[in-house]
């Protein structure tokens, strides 16, 4: 961390944060987040606090993987015809991903 960057940025902004990851003593991959801002401008104090936010990543991470999945299931009915048709991923070698029941 560069001081000249971090009084430079908190001179237009009050604070900042940003993300960033390392690798504990298991191997896991672990991410922080660190806000700076400075607690008193006239003694040029700056504060660095650091929040641990792995678990909350990789929630958001399973939720996005569920949704995904959900949108590779999607299903449509047309009510004029009364045809489901299912799209997928996965095509068939005859056909171009959409089958219909």
């Amino acid at each position: 961390m560069d001081y000249g960057y971090i009084t430079s940025r908190l001179q237009k902004e009050d604070s900042y944060s940003f993300h960033y990851s390392l690798t504990d003593e298991e191997g896991n991959v672990r991410t922080k987040n660190m806000l700076v801002f400075s607690t008193d401008k006239k003694l040029d104090r700056i504060c660095l606090a650091r929040v641990d936010v792995t678990e909350s990543v990789r929630e958001q991470q399973g939720l996005l993987n569920m949704l995904a999945y959900t949108f590779e299931l999607a299903g449509f009915l047309d009510v004029t015809t009364d045809h489901f048709v299912m799209y997928t991923r996965k095509k068939r070698a005859a056909e171009s991903g959409a089958v219909q029941f």
